[in-house]
Formats: C-alpha cells, structure tokens, sequence
C-alpha cells in the first residue's frame, strides 16, 4: 500500500510532499520525500527487514539522493534472542563502513541485566 502527504501553499501548489510505500508482509518500507515541491523526489529511504530460519533478524536501512547516489546506510543484525546486536554503518554514502556498534545482553549470577557495549570508530 503506498500513502501520499503533501503540503500546499494558499494557492494549492504543492510545497513539499512525501510518499510512503508498505510491503504487503510489512517487511520492507520505503519512503520518498520531494522538499521543494517540484515533482522530484529529493530523497529516498529503504528500510527492509527480514528473518531468517534460526530467528536472526537483519535491519537493512538506505538513504538515497534523488539521483539514486548513496547518502548513508545502516545494517542491524539482532540474535533469536534478542541479546546481541551489531550494527554496521556507513554515515557519508562513500560505500565504506564508518563504524561498527555490538552490544551484548547477559545476566550477571545475581540476575541482573548487564549490557556491554563497544563502539568501533572507521579505521
């Protein structure tokens, strides 16, 4: 299903607008915004989400310029349980990974939730 929103001036012309299409399983959302209102999309964010056979989820998020050129990209992945992630990204669209984020969830023998987390900057 896709979803259309537009701002328009006093006159009706349209002053920015912004589309939003939705998978019919809900696993992936795009969505596509024009912020000057001439019938171009000036942006465009992928959001795609999948599961695999062992409960792994993988969070894909991309954003590109309305020429299609990258502008950044993220990559979630998140154990069956929840516990772990790590998260790979790449803030300035150049294609290379600016970083990477794990965090891990355990119970210390009290019971009590600990979360480590290490951030990797660019190397």
């Amino acid at each position: 299903r896709s979803i259309t929103i537009s701002d328009l001036t006093e006159d009706g012309s349209v002053l920015r607008s912004s589309m939003q299409t939705v998978s019919i399983d809900g696993q992936t959302r795009v969505e596509s915004t024009d912020f000057d209102g001439d019938g171009t999309f000036d942006v465009s964010e992928t959001h795609a989400i999948s599961i695999d056979a062992a409960g792994i989820r993988t969070d894909l998020m991309t954003v590109a310029n309305g020429d299609g050129s990258s502008r950044s990209s993220s990559n979630v992945v998140t154990s069956a349980d929840g516990r772990q992630r790590t998260s790979q990204y790449d803030l300035d669209g150049d294609g290379s990974l600016d970083g990477l984020d794990y965090v891990d969830v355990q119970l210390d023998p009290n019971g009590q939730t600990v979360t480590y987390s290490h951030t990797v900057p660019a190397p």
